[in-house]
């Protein structure tokens, strides 16, 4: 199974800058129903599931850049056809700072030590 795209690439996020509130936007498939979808919001991660979307098993699944207030997140799916729509309203636990896009990057750690015990930064340079 192909892992979930970068939020960035499977749709619209948006938020003003000093307010609480942030918005994702994704496009989905013209016959989305409200069964269609999955949203799983934790305090910092967030899943989204859509059946019939061409990003499988989830269209968004990962940290957010920020906590959110979790029983003041919705989701609604708007228009109809080409324009259908499945739009997330997220609170942010705080309107500053502003998030630099939804997903924190994901850390891999064969790659990258950072977040292990005796590795990553704080070591001599060089």
């Amino acid at each position: 199974a192909a892992a979930a795209a970068a939020a960035a690439d499977v749709g619209t996020f948006d938020q003003e800058p000093h307010r609480s509130e942030a918005t994702m936007t994704v496009p989905v498939p013209a016959s989305t129903a409200p069964g269609d979808v999955t949203v799983e919001v934790r305090r910092d991660f967030l899943r989204v599931a859509v059946r019939g979307h061409a990003t499988q098993p989830n269209v968004i699944h990962g940290q957010l850049s920020g906590c959110v207030e979790v029983d003041a997140c919705a989701w609604t799916l708007d228009g109809a056809g080409d324009a259908r729509t499945l739009v997330l309203s997220l609170e942010k636990e705080s309107a500053h700072p502003c998030w630099p896009k939804l997903l924190r990057d994901p850390v891999d750690y064969w790659k990258d030590d950072a977040g292990l015990e005796g590795g990553g930064a704080g070591g001599p340079a060089g």
